[in-house]
């Protein structure tokens, strides 16, 4: 599975979610994003979770559920090992927006604030917005 990190969000609340991850996989000769991918930590290892929607059901309790998901457990299989290989080829090469401000070029300005149009598209104009730190299902209003 071809599997690139675009960009990763540290979670800033307590708990197993320990990032949130946008990524690109690589389908046919398209690439999809998929935003919202978690890093957990269960206790047993850390492993990556495709984008849920929390909702509540007729009793009023609260539940999940996937957006998108795999077919059988050797695609899913497949996907936490690209995932782990592509956190770990991000870690060594993260983009210049990714690099803590102390390692950036003095003379270059954020990337959040550079004109980029490479993400627009008939949704948006600009830059696509991002979920601030420490976002989370809970601030969804879904």
């Amino acid at each position: 599975m071809d599997i690139k990190i675009i960009k990763k969000l540290p979670a800033k609340f307590d708990g197993p979610v320990k990032e949130l991850i946008e990524i690109s996989l690589r389908v046919g000769g398209h690439r999809l994003t998929i935003n919202g991918v978690k890093m957990i930590d269960a206790g047993k290892g850390v492993f990556f979770a495709l984008p849920q929607r929390q909702h509540a059901d007729k009793d009023g309790s609260t539940k999940y559920s996937p957006i998108c998901g795999f077919f059988d457990s050797a695609a899913s299989k497949d996907f936490q090992s690209s995932m782990r290989s592509a956190y770990h080829e991000f870690l060594k090469n993260p983009p210049q927006d990714q690099q803590p401000q102390d390692q950036q070029p003095q003379d270059q300005q954020p990337q959040d604030q550079q004109k980029d149009d490479s993400h627009s598209s008939s949704f948006y104009i600009g830059n696509p917005p991002t979920p601030p730190q420490g976002f989370n299902d809970e601030d969804l209003p879904f």
